[in-house]
């Protein structure tokens, strides 16, 4: 009867590690889980934060690009440069063109 006794006791008491093993390990798997979400979340702020920048600034440069249409002087072409110097490279190419054909334009008339 002892026997059986220590038996059962070692069993319950195994069953109970384990279990409070698994239940600590799923705990802080589920606040890793969290934390990885959250810095996840943060990452994804951050690149919309970033696209929201290059955004407006590729506005601001198209704006200035319709002022260098309109007026065609060397004020407007040197605010429309400057503009597009400060968007992202990818878009840059496309207002470059653009800018270029505006100075040709320029060159012509003058």
């Amino acid at each position: 009867m002892n026997k059986k006794f220590v038996a059962t006791l070692l069993t319950i008491t195994t069953v109970i590690i384990v279990g409070t093993t698994h239940t600590v390990l799923g705990s802080e798997q589920k606040q890793a889980s969290l934390v990885s979400g959250i810095a996840r979340t943060e990452i994804i702020q951050e690149k919309i934060n970033t696209n929201k920048k290059n955004l407006q600034l590729i506005l601001q440069a198209k704006e200035e690009l319709s002022i260098a249409k309109e007026r065609l002087d060397d004020e407007s072409l040197n605010n429309a440069n400057e503009k597009i110097n400060n968007v992202p490279p990818f878009i840059r190419k496309l207002l470059t063109t653009e800018f270029n054909e505006l100075t040709e334009k320029k060159s012509g008339n003058g």
